[in-house]
Order: C-alpha cells, then structure tokens, then sequence
C-alpha cells in the first residue's frame, strides 16, 4: 500500500512540474530525440489516452517519462487520475503478489536443497 501511494504521489506531482514547466524538464531526464518520438504520439489525444493506459498497466514501463509526456498535452488532469489511478492499482497489486510469490517459491526450493 505505500509503494502504491509513493507512486501516486511522485507522478502526480511530475504530471504538474511539467505543466508548469515545460520541455526543460524532460529534457534533463530524456534525450531530445527520445522524447520528440514519445511527443508525436500525442497528436490526437484520445488515441494517447489509451495508450498511456495500456503502458500504466505494464510493470516495466517508463511511468516517469509517461506523466511527463501526459503533462505537456491538453490532457486534463481529472482524465489523466482517471487513467492512472485503477491502472496502476491493478499492476502494482500483481507485481507485488508475483514478486512475493516469487520469494517464498525460492526460500521453499533453497530449504529443500
């Protein structure tokens, strides 16, 4: 429960940062480069909405760089919690229970060796 709201936290607060500052702030964390190709799928920003949902949902996504983006476009604040937060919910829970899962698998095998 508290990584869930560290992580609520933090993105909240990188979705506004960016709002109020602009490109220099990604620029000091991606290259430019980088970031030009993430910016470009934010044409239309229904379709980003959906994508930002669907990368929020993955484990190993760049959630940093994705709040970031999302706070440089039109995308309200209201949407963007409403995207957020049952997507990251859900991924948080299962990687957390798969890692747990995963540890008490390997002290299980390693007392049986």
């Amino acid at each position: 429960m508290y990584n869930y709201i560290g992580i609520i936290i933090g993105l909240m607060n990188t979705f506004f940062l960016v709002g109020k500052y602009g490109k220099f702030n990604i620029f000091c964390f991606i290259l430019e480069k980088c970031c030009r190709r993430y910016i470009s799928w934010t044409s239309n920003v229904n379709r980003f909405a959906w994508i930002l949902g669907t990368l929020f949902f993955l484990p190993a996504a760049p959630d940093d760089i994705l709040c970031m983006i999302a706070g440089m476009t039109s995308l309200s604040f209201k949407k963007f919690i409403l995207i957020f937060i049952p997507t990251k919910a859900v991924s948080t829970f299962v990687f957390t229970w798969l890692m747990h899962e995963g540890i008490l698998y390997s002290i299980d095998w390693l007392t049986h060796l």
